[in-house]
Order: C-alpha cells, then sequence, then structure tokens
C-alpha cells in the first residue's frame, strides 16, 4: 500500500510523449482498478433490514407482495435493496444516510419529473423515531457505465449531452451546493483577486489535510498549473449557473447494450450531490481519465447533440471542462475522512489531467 504522502509526478516526467497513447490506458486501467477499491471505504455501515421491516414499508405503497429483496453492495453512503414483487414488477428500496439529503433527492426528482432517464421517486418516507428516511425508486434494468467497455459510443454520449440540456433548463443567480429546498449555499472563499473557481483551488492548496496527502512537489506543480490556465475561464464570465447532476460519473449511469451493437441509456441515478453550477463540471466528472481530440467523432458528436438543444459551449470546452475538474478533485483531498485508496485515485486522476493536458497523441 502506498503512503498516504505521494507523487506521482515523476511517473510521467521522461515518457509522457514515447509512451503516450499505451501510457494513457495503463493509467485509465489503475484508476478504475482503484475506484472498485475504494468502495471498501464506505463511510457508513450498510443499512440491514429485516424481511418483515422490509415488506411492511414496500407493500402498502406497492399494493403487491414482496417475494425477495437483496441488499445492493454499492455506493459509499446509502443502503439500496433491489426489491422483486409478486406482480412482476421491482423497486429499489433507499435508505438515506441523512433525512435533509433525501429530502433534497426527492425535491429535485419532482422538479425534473418528465424529463427521460431520471428514475422516478414513487415514495418518501422522512425518518422517525422507529424508522430511518427512505425513498421507493422505479427499478430501472441496467448496468453501471463503468462495468462494461465502452470506447467511444457515440449514441451513447449523445444521450447524455441530451440529458445534461434538459437539466440545464434549471437557473440558477449563484454556484454552491443545494439545501433540502434546493436553495444555494453560495460557496465563499479565504481567497481573492482570481476567479471564484481559481480561489476556491488556492483555499484547497493551502488546506492542510490536501498538504498531508500531497507532496510539496506536487502541490507546487499544481499550484503552478492552476496559475498557468486561469485565462480558461475569462469566456465564462457570463455563463449561468444552472442545475448539474454534481455526480456525473460512470458508476451513475445505466446503460444496456443495443441490439445491432454499442449501447443505450437506460438510467441516471443518485442526485444527492446535485447543485448550482456550470454545466462544464458535468462534463468533467463524465470524461475523467479521458482524452479526446477536437477532430475525433466523439467529440464532435457530443458537441453537435448539446447544440441540438440549443447549448453551446466554448470554443474549447473539453480543455476548460479538464481545468474545472480540478475543482472536485482537490476539493476530494480536504476530506477529514481516512479514506486512502480514494485519495489516491485522485492523486492520479490530478497528475493525469495536468499531463495529458496538451493531450495530442
Amino acid at each position: 500500500m502506498c503512503s498516504n504522502n505521494i507523487n506521482l509526478l515523476d511517473l510521467f516526467k521522461d515518457y509522457q510523449k514515447i509512451l503516450c497513447k499505451k501510457y494513457y490506458y495503463v493509467i485509465k486501467f489503475i484508476s478504475y482498478t482503484l475506484l472498485k477499491i475504494m468502495l471498501l471505504e464506505r463511510n457508513n455501515e450498510f443499512s440491514r433490514l429485516t424481511n418483515k421491516y422490509i415488506r411492511k414499508i414496500i407493500e402498502p405503497v406497492a399494493d403487491s407482495k414482496v417475494t425477495h429483496q437483496k441488499l445492493i453492495h454499492s455506493g459509499l453512503s446509502n443502503t439500496n435493496y433491489l426489491i422483486h414483487l409478486d406482480n412482476g414488477l421491482n423497486l429499489i428500496l433507499r435508505i438515506h444516510k441523512d433525512v435533509q439529503a433525501g429530502i433534497k433527492e426527492y425535491n429535485i426528482n419532482k422538479n425534473l419529473s418528465g424529463i427521460p432517464y431520471i428514475p422516478k421517486v414513487i415514495h418518501f418516507s422522512p425518518n422517525s423515531k422507529n424508522q430511518q428516511a427512505y425513498s421507493i425508486i422505479e427499478y430501472c434494468d441496467g448496468q453501471p457505465m463503468m462495468n462494461l467497455k465502452i470506447k467511444d459510443d457515440v449514441m451513447l454520449y449523445s444521450q447524455l449531452a441530451h440529458v445534461l440540456a434538459e437539466i440545464s433548463q434549471f437557473k440558477y443567480m449563484q454556484c454552491g451546493m443545494l439545501d433540502s429546498n434546493l436553495t444555494v449555499k453560495p460557496i465563499e472563499t479565504k481567497t481573492s483577486g482570481h476567479h471564484p473557481f481559481v480561489n476556491y483551488m488556492l483555499d484547497c492548496l493551502n488546506d492542510g489535510n490536501l498538504k498531508s496527502r500531497l507532496s510539496s512537489t506536487m502541490r507546487k506543480a499544481v499550484l503552478q498549473f492552476v496559475y498557468n490556465n486561469e485565462n480558461l475561464l475569462d469566456c465564462l464570465a457570463n455563463e449561468p449557473f444552472q442545475l448539474v447532476h454534481g455526480d456525473f460519473k460512470k458508476e451513475n449511469i445505466l446503460v444496456n447494450k443495443r441490439e445491432n451493437g454499442g449501447h443505450r441509456l437506460v438510467a441516471i441515478i443518485d442526485w444527492e450531490y446535485a447543485r448550482a453550477d456550470l454545466l462544464y463540471s458535468d462534463i468533467a466528472t463524465l470524461f475523467r481519465g479521458q482524452y479526446l481530440k477536437p477532430s475525433s467523432e466523439l467529440y464532435i458528436a457530443f458537441e453537435r447533440a448539446l447544440v441540438d438543444k440549443n447549448i453551446n459551449l466554448a470554443n474549447n470546452w473539453f480543455k476548460i471542462s479538464k481545468y474545472i475538474d480540478l475543482i472536485n478533485l482537490l476539493s476530494f483531498l480536504c476530506s477529514s475522512k481516512n479514506r486512502p485508496n480514494f485519495y489516491h485515485s485522485i492523486l492520479i486522476f490530478i497528475t493525469h489531467t495536468m499531463h495529458y493536458f496538451d493531450y495530442e497523441c
């Protein structure tokens, strides 16, 4: 196991050009492996429910008998059960780690009603003295995108672009997290004098927890990278803030195979981290660990799918999204939680971002 203070920068110094394509896929493999390992570092234990309790809360809502239930071993916080009913239908029972987060997810789901690929929350119950907060959610039969070998699937990524365009209709005056009533809680920074995103990244780089996980050499390299590329944000001065998923990674994207090849979108799940931000934030998470040339078919198709929905990105939108992704990556390293595998994966992504920022392979 690696130590918590790690310098991955040296991995790339002399071999970037020689092993450009090959090393890209090696790091991508390592990244996804670490993402699976970090599931062992859950924030809390799974909620173990009795069969009797599950039947008690499901059957009155479903108007059907529960025949079988299965704990889904995934996610870092909440607990999910797959519920089989005697009418042949399935449901998801979601036990929320926090009642306010549950209320937030429920309210977001109501706002997104009618948008394709958003599973419907059929019933929500806040916690009481005798039970935790829970949601009963429409079941969508698909596999997480990260579990499948999906590369440059133009049709699938076009569908994802359409979903991002649909949720972008919800606008906000400022950037920040949403509370349970979907009111924005603005992000405040100690640093000033730069774009608010840059101020936030500089705050992160001065955080004690981050410093304990980043070598001084690595930290200086990231700091220089942030300064050298902050002009990328100049074109975003008039960009409106909007609803973003906030965790638009491949684990939260369910897909199925098409009969004629490729994959189709089934659902976007887990909306507890939704916030007011720029569209580039979700794009960054979606393409984390991937690099596209503007001439590539996938790059062109994704951009065109957004234009079809009247969303026009900046000319260098992919590079901007990679830069903005550092906000998320650096903030993860500021956490006080002990999750070494997770932090190692974040360090790899940060290094990857910097050294493939001008990817020309």
